[in-house]
């Protein structure tokens, strides 16, 4: 269910950063709980447009990703086939994910110590930017070109 509340937009980006600020605080969170957050706060979109770059995802579909300990595949189904993402992971087993959601001109990037914590990150991130803190719906992807790149780091 989306709820089209103009309230909603000033509060979906804030529970967005709050879901970043959560990652970087609490390392002891598991890769499904982390999931179910984000998806948790997608279904609070205050419009539709703002989740644009992304996959709808069945319940059932989650549910057995989820049954089956794969969140960092259920994550990686989110981005939608006109965005983009590269993951990789390094010699130290950091995670890095770069994600460049449908309309968008910036890339979004974030490493932490899962590949689920990189990707969610780096998702809250480019979601974030998309709402352009109170923009309308409407100019939800317009102007962003020249963004710089955002980062988080966690671990």
């Amino acid at each position: 269910m989306t709820i089209h509340h103009p309230m909603m937009q000033n509060h979906w980006p804030q529970a967005l950063e709050t879901l970043i600020d959560w990652l970087v605080l609490n390392e002891t969170l598991d890769d499904t709980a982390i999931v179910r957050r984000l998806l948790d706060i997608l279904a609070t979109a205050p419009h539709p447009a703002l989740l644009g770059g992304l996959c709808r995802i069945d319940e059932a579909t989650i549910d057995r990703l989820l049954s089956a300990d794969a969140p960092d595949a259920l994550v990686l189904r989110l981005i939608g086939t006109q965005s983009g993402f590269l993951a990789s992971r390094g010699a130290s087993g950091e995670h890095l994910v770069s994600v460049v959601l449908a309309g968008q001109s910036a890339e979004f990037s974030a490493d932490g110590s899962t590949l689920v914590r990189a990707a969610v990150c780096a998702l809250a991130l480019a979601l974030a930017q998309s709402m352009q803190h109170g923009a309308p719906p409407e100019a939800a992807y317009a102007g962003l070109r020249g963004v710089p790149v955002a980062t988080a780091t966690l671990h």
